[in-house]
């Protein structure tokens, strides 16, 4: 029996000053297809997903014709009844419980005790048929990372969705998991629902999709599936390019120094997790990494380590010296600074200058003397890092920079800082293969300069290149 076509990109053209560009895109997704979207940030990627939704301000820009279902697309909303995007990172109704969350649509007038059975009723059998067991009477905010997932799709496939493009970096998944994820995925397309799936991950990727679209400067450059292996060592050269790849290299050869002696810098004492009291003892100029993979515990380790949530049981010590900080701004005063890459609303300020950004930890100044011995850095950083349009303003540039740059200007800015502990949560989570290697980059250099850099995670993903130490904390 032949597959039907379900979408039908032909010789797609546009551009956009916020999105990039896509240049000649064809490709088909056939009926129950699950096919991953593999390309660096400014790929197209972001650009292609949009017209697909029916994105109006995008998908009447475009140039060249969508076809969905063997009709051709004449307006954005026959799009937008039949293809749902999620964004799994993106918080849901967690006050409801999954029976609600799953049932609403199909309770009908006043939602007594008839109604909330049917509801229950319904979602247990939804669930029950991709084969997860959840108590539908918990809240969302209760159940694992896992089924919090699947009801989402769930949710999205019953609104009539006939394509679900989906965006996860599987953060706070065990690797298990993601292996029954993707068995949901794989399901829920056997339903009739076809899939495009996008991951910055190329691990999380392999792991869900057998076949891929991947992109390079707005091009789909290859349809590649898992079982060609001839092409297996191309892959990286189709998805990066000669050119990035030569960057990417050149960042990988950054090297660590060898120190003979380090020194205790930083210690974290009766840190209770999940019940268990913890102590953590860091080290001058090494990188540690700390595993936890349940998301929800994750992030408590990073806001203890970094002195954003304080408990009054744990005390914290510069080297020997213990300190008596209220909030995160007597960490920094110390010269313990932490971060979430890539969390631009929190971290960057989008109406201040390159330059204004990168000077931000100096929250005493700095000195005249320190300030020209680095302005040749300084200036230099924000030379490099001036986007599109050489002549916007710095806060322009700000707004408009991709991933990789946001992440350089606060890496450049912390580094002229010179911290004797840097704490990063998550960090190779919302970026590419080359924003990935400019982290890596800047770790080593952090550790080179003496700094102990302490990265928190969820998985093990690119770590064993660059830590000195993996620690796994069950939680």
């Amino acid at each position: 029996m032949l597959s039907k076509t379900v979408l039908k990109i032909h010789d797609l053209n546009m551009e956009s000053r916020t999105y990039g560009s896509i240049v000649h895109i064809s490709f088909r997704v056939l009926d129950s297809e699950v096919i991953g979207l593999l390309g660096l940030d400014g790929s197209g990627i972001e650009l292609l997903c949009r017209v697909i939704c029916g994105n109006p301000g995008v998908f009447d820009g475009a140039r060249g014709s969508v076809w969905l279902n063997g009709k051709e697309v004449r307006h954005a909303r026959e799009l937008r009844s039949c293809v749902r995007y999620i964004c799994m990172q993106e918080s849901v109704l967690d006050n409801w419980t999954v029976a609600e969350y799953l049932g609403m649509r199909h309770a009908h007038s006043f939602i007594g005790v008839r109604q909330k059975q049917v509801m229950k009723e319904y979602a247990e059998e939804k669930l029950r048929n991709l084969g997860c067991k959840v108590e539908v009477s918990r809240l969302m905010s209760e159940i694992s990372e896992l089924d919090r997932r699947t009801a989402r799709i769930i949710h999205e496939a019953e609104k009539g969705a006939q394509l679900l493009i989906i965006e996860d970096e599987c953060i706070g998944m065990k690797t298990t998991e993601i292996r029954e994820y993707a068995s949901v995925i794989h399901k829920i397309s056997e339903s009739g629902v076809s899939v495009l799936f996008r991951s910055r991950s190329l691990q999380i990727s392999e792991s869900v999709c057998r076949e891929f679209l991947v992109f390079r400067r707005g091009r789909l450059v290859k349809r590649w599936k898992q079982n060609e292996k001839a092409d297996l060592e191309l892959l990286p050269q189709y998805l990066l390019g000669d050119t990035i790849a030569a960057e990417i290299r050149t960042l990988l050869r950054t090297q660590r120094n060898i120190r003979a002696r380090k020194d205790i810098i930083y210690q974290v004492q009766d840190l209770w997790l999940s019940g268990k009291k913890s102590w953590f003892r860091l080290y001058e100029g090494e990188v540690s990494a700390y595993v936890v993979e349940n998301n929800l515990y994750c992030r408590e380790l990073f806001e203890h380590l970094s002195g954003r949530k304080i408990s009054p049981s744990t005390r914290y010590y510069l080297g020997f010296r213990e300190l008596h900080c209220r909030n995160v701004k007597g960490f920094i005063h110390f010269r313990i600074v932490s971060t979430i890459l890539g969390n631009e609303d929190d971290y960057l300020f989008r109406n201040m200058s390159v330059e204004d950004n990168i000077l931000l930890p100096s929250l005493q100044k700095f000195s005249t003397l320190r300030y020209f011995q680095q302005s040749e850095n300084l200036h230099r950083a924000s030379r490099e890092l001036v986007w599109g349009d050489p002549n916007k303003r710095g806060n322009e540039q700000i707004r408009s920079a991709d991933q990789s740059s946001r992440i350089r200007i606060e890496m450049e800015r912390w580094f002229m800082f010179r911290p004797k502990v840097l704490i990063l949560f998550e960090p190779f989570s919302s970026c590419d293969a080359y924003g990935a290697s400019l982290i890596s980059s800047y770790i080593k250099r952090f550790a080179n300069a003496g700094t102990s850099v302490i990265l928190v995670k969820s998985n093990e993903e690119y770590l064993l290149e660059i830590a000195d130490h993996i620690h796994k904390i069950e939680a």
